[in-house]
């Protein structure tokens, strides 16, 4: 199974073990960064509800990443099964410019 990382960088056509910064996923896909924030923001949070081992396996912000790069893979490409609230937000902000 891929990762959201290697999900996202087959999806832009780059290495995929390239790392990307929110602001370089922000300028590739439009998601505006403000958004990736919130959805890092609460990838920080859903780790405190991992059960122990998995906690002791990834770091808080990797795993936050993680639902970062998964979040932008799903919003261009469909089926996205978490923060739709945001996607919608971003959708309408990217269709404002």
């Amino acid at each position: 199974m891929s990762s959201g990382k290697q999900k996202y960088n087959r999806m832009v056509k780059q290495p995929l073990t390239t790392a990307n910064s929110k602001d370089d996923i922000s300028s590739r896909t439009k998601i505006p960064i403000k958004i990736l924030d919130e959805v890092y923001d609460r990838g920080t949070k859903a780790h405190g509800t991992l059960s122990p081992s998995m906690k002791k396996r990834i770091a808080p912000q990797a795993y936050a990443m993680g639902r970062v790069y998964t979040f932008a893979y799903h919003f261009k490409q469909g089926g996205l099964e978490f923060d739709n609230d945001l996607a919608t937000k971003a959708r309408k902000l990217i269709n404002k410019k």
